[in-house]
């Protein structure tokens, strides 16, 4: 895992081999990254690691595969996917990172991928099958529905009001985004002919600090060949 400036710059490896890392997320004072990851042969766990550099430290394992750590805009507190990766047992919950004890957030069985909203006043989610996307109001203490449509890899808008992600709806991939206040669900732009680079989980997306959509494209070349064998 690396971070560097938006022009290239002051690149660093903050994650080594053997251990993988996967969807590091900026603590709110830009200190740290969280990020979900794993020795060789250990379930994914949750980690945190300086943004300057440094050995990363676990902050919560269970035994059992943890993912999509995501932060709370006091940065007190990180919400993750517990068992998501197992495709059973999944639930959301809350890691206070001063106690290192979690909680599971109330209705959340069968959920995963949480992200806490700039205002610290939701947290979405998806279940497993990944057809919904699903918002808790932490006031409330409510679930409620935003959306019925194929959901991948949520994104916050900064001031909070919508929620961006990659979807699918009537056959056709696309990027989307859905308005809290209203439900009213968007497309922005269809995905059709778009070759992106898959992941360990899919194919990634996310949103630039102005909301530009940023996706990853698979820019390599497939050929056939043909190999003429001669025998002496």
């Amino acid at each position: 895992m690396w971070r560097s400036k938006i022009d290239g710059t002051q690149k660093l490896q903050l994650v080594f081999p053997p251990m993988s890392a996967y969807l590091p997320r900026w603590s709110p004072d830009g200190k740290q990254l969280a990020f979900f990851g794993h020795p060789p042969g250990e379930p994914w766990q949750i980690y945190v690691v300086p943004a300057q550099g440094g050995t990363p430290e676990l902050v919560y394992s269970n035994g059992t595969n943890l993912a999509d750590p995501t932060w709370s805009p006091d940065g007190k507190s990180l919400a993750f996917g517990g068992n998501s990766l197992n495709n059973q047992g999944s639930a959301v919950y809350i890691l206070d990172l001063k106690t290192r004890t979690a909680s599971k957030l109330p209705g959340s069985d069968g959920l995963y991928s949480p992200r806490w909203s700039p205002d610290g006043r939701y947290i979405a989610a998806i279940p497993l099958d990944s057809l919904q996307i699903m918002l808790f109001d932490l006031s409330t203490q409510k679930w409620i529905e935003l959306a019925k449509i194929f959901v991948a890899y949520p994104t916050w808008s900064r001031d909070g009001k919508y929620i961006y992600f990659d979807g699918s709806l009537d056959s056709e991939e696309g990027y989307f985004r859905v308005r809290i206040a209203d439900r009213k669900l968007e497309r922005i732009f269809s995905l059709k002919g778009f070759q992106a680079a898959g992941g360990a989980f899919g194919n990634w997306t996310g949103i630039a600090p102005d909301e530009s959509p940023l996706l990853v494209r698979d820019a390599s070349i497939q050929e056939i060949y043909a190999l003429d064998w001669a025998t002496q």
